[in-house]
């Protein structure tokens, strides 16, 4: 018969823990690592977006001024 969780030796339990552990500390990386990849396509967006818009006015200015 199977045995229940509950009589699992200590050492196995143990090990199932520090292989969860060692699990999310690799998703905390993985995360942290995507989180500063967006970080830096928004900023590089907003520069872009920023860029296009005083490129905008400039010609509207000297459309306007002509």
């Amino acid at each position: 018969m199977e045995q229940s969780r509950s009589k699992r030796p200590i050492y196995e339990i143990s090990a199932s823990i520090m292989e969860l552990s060692a699990d999310i500390k690799q998703i905390r990386n993985d995360l942290a690592y995507i989180k500063s990849k967006i970080k830096k396509e928004v900023i590089k967006e907003q520069l872009e977006e920023q860029k296009m818009k005083q490129e905008c006015v400039i010609e509207s200015r000297s459309w306007w001024w002509g």
